[in-house]
């Protein structure tokens, strides 16, 4: 992973950490958004990244219900092929709608197909770099928004 993609991997985890914090204790929201935009001013990501990172993420506050996400248990063979913390990481980040539950399907069908049975399966890191590209896609459209 190069250096952008380090500080991209620290912003995606900055806003779940944000994310789970919030909706934990909701009346806590201020003092976490100040700390939030603490932790995001020191990532070394350009200045568009950040506010389409901030954007997104009120966005989710507002659009996201947790509550509606129904889970799924892992069918025997994915069980087998995609690792219990991977798949820790993916619920998360349907959870709290880092991606949309049909994102999660496709991507759970992806690593079927490319990765072979493993003693630990499709790895965490291997799922946590597929769950950050996917993030970014989804807050992709947030980069050319401006506040009038």
């Amino acid at each position: 992973m190069n250096y952008q993609e380090q500080q991209e991997s620290k912003a995606y985890n900055t806003v779940l950490d944000y994310l789970r914090t919030v909706r934990l204790n909701p009346s806590n929201r201020d003092a976490a958004w100040e700390h939030f935009l603490l932790v995001l001013e020191e990532l070394s990501v350009d200045s568009n990244f950040k506010s389409a990172v901030q954007f997104w993420t009120l966005d989710n506050l507002e659009q996201h219900r947790p509550e509606a996400i129904r889970i799924r248990d892992l069918h025997e063979i994915e069980g087998v092929m995609i690792s219990m913390p991977a798949y820790a990481r993916l619920l998360d980040a349907t959870h709290h709608g880092m991606i949309s539950f049909p994102q999660g399907e496709r991507l759970i069908e992806e690593m079927l197909e490319s990765c072979e049975v493993q003693d630990d399966g499709c790895d965490a890191s291997r799922m946590e770099q597929s769950l950050l590209h996917l993030w970014k896609k989804n807050m992709s459209k947030y980069k050319d928004l401006k506040i009038n």
